[in-house]
């Protein structure tokens, strides 16, 4: 989605709700931090400290190259566990598997994988995960930012995986949304569905009878 798309209000919305469920997830981040992250979702009252401490929720920082060196300067936080992927992805594919052994949902902002690595190392890093995903169930959110991924590569991902959900935004006189365009779904004919989402203070609200 664009910037201010909310598809990362719609992915929390979805971990938070699978998490008080007593579900367990996992949250990779690169360039934000665990407490911005926490901060955010605080703002429609997810607030998610207890089941960080508890380890139900767990954040999991990736450290490319570059961002790395930038690490090195910060302390750690201790909610935070870190992985180097310096010489490839494959750390990120163990900890993947472990995190789908431990029965979690996960989420991971792909933009930066995909600006970061040649092609086939993503594609590569697609097909594993979604072995795993089909070995061992859940739902599993990958974030592309409008923009930042070239649209071959954009393309490819979009090819490989299981759904795609598009976000754009929607201004109204009286209050502030987002419009959810479905355009593809495993194991289901679908032609795209188009669902009108308000913000709210509790998240977002569908604004639609229909399912989705």
């Amino acid at each position: 989605g664009p910037y201010g798309g909310h598809h990362l209000t719609f992915a929390q919305q979805v971990l938070y709700n699978h998490m008080v469920s007593k579900g367990n997830v996992a949250y990779y981040t690169i360039e934000n931090s665990s407490e911005d992250i926490m901060d955010d979702m605080a703002i429609f009252n997810w607030h998610i400290n207890k089941y960080v401490d508890d380890g139900s929720w767990k954040f999991i920082r990736l450290l490319p190259p570059a961002i790395e060196k930038v690490a090195r300067l910060t302390d750690e936080v201790p909610m935070e566990a870190r992985i180097s992927l310096k010489s490839s992805l494959v750390p990120l594919q163990d900890d993947f598997l472990r995190m789908l052994n431990e029965g979690r949902w996960s989420a991971l902002n792909f933009s930066y994988i995909t600006q970061n690595y040649p092609l086939d190392n993503v594609v590569e890093l697609l097909l594993y995960m979604l072995a795993a995903i089909r070995k061992y169930g859940g739902m599993h959110f990958l974030f592309l930012t409008e923009g930042l991924t070239d649209a071959k590569t954009a393309n490819t991902v979009k090819d490989l995986v299981d759904g795609v959900f598009e976000f754009e935004n929607t201004e109204r006189a009286i209050e502030y949304g987002t419009t959810l365009h479905i355009r593809k779904m495993r194991k289901t004919v679908l032609t795209t569905r188009t669902v009108k989402i308000t913000l709210m203070p509790s998240g977002m609200v569908a604004e639609t009878a229909s399912r989705i």
